[in-house]
């Protein structure tokens, strides 16, 4: 049976160190079943879990009391929402996918234009999160040929520029924030702001998904 601390270090490896320490609460060692969940708020009562994975840890209490809270909070934005998320990516058919740098830091990734264009884009995103917040298209036709997309966990003035410098034509982003619009009309700049909870509830199924495989002993419930 695996063991607390296994999880916990394949989530540190996977998501990195941060200032949220992976293994949150100690609890039980052996871990038959395990549950996810963005927050304490999410889970039932009675829990039914030998261990919790929590993406924000911090109103836990003694909930599932005598189970282990494992939590990633920066490093789960990042690479399983609308940041440097490699997996979604490769889930959307992205290709010449490559880190998006501003500043000498990776902010997200940008990748060629999919061949179905922006109508493309928005299909791959309804089939994906089941919807999205807001989608501003493109003023130029996005195709292969002509421009990039980039996916970001940040939108401000500065990175739609930057993103503009850089090829991009759409941004996908979490949450759209008011304050770049008038930025994105002025460039032209497409963007696709799939909303916050619908990318974080992604990245739990994605979490899922991965944890099964690398653990088929474990059996994982998500709390969404």
């Amino acid at each position: 049976m695996t063991r607390l601390g296994v999880l916990a270090a394949w989530i540190q490896r996977r998501l990195g160190p941060e200032e949220v320490p992976v293994l949150y609460r100690t609890g039980r060692e052996q871990i038959a079943t395990l549950g996810l969940a963005l927050e304490a708020a999410d889970v039932p009562s009675g829990c039914g879990v030998d261990a919790l994975f929590l993406h924000r840890p911090f109103d836990v209490g003694s909930l599932c009391e005598g189970a282990g809270v494992l939590a990633s909070h920066a490093g789960f934005d990042r690479y399983l929402t609308t940041g440097e998320n490699w997996s979604l990516a490769s889930h959307l058919g992205w290709t010449d996918v490559q880190p998006f740098v501003v500043g000498g830091r990776i902010l997200g990734l940008r990748a060629a234009a999919p061949s179905e264009g922006w109508d493309g884009l928005l299909a791959s995103a309804l089939e994906s999160f089941g919807g999205w917040d807001e989608a501003l298209p493109p003023t130029s036709v996005l195709h292969e040929r002509a421009g990039s997309v980039a996916l970001v966990n940040a939108m401000r003035p500065a990175l739609l520029s930057a993103a503009h410098d850089r090829g991009v034509r759409v941004y996908v982003t979490g949450q759209f924030r008011g304050g770049a619009r008038q930025r994105a009309e002025a460039l032209g700049m497409g963007i696709l702001a799939l909303g916050h909870k619908r990318s974080e509830r992604w990245g739990l199924q994605q979490l899922a998904r991965e944890l099964s495989a690398e653990f088929p002993d474990v059996h994982i419930r998500v709390f969404a």
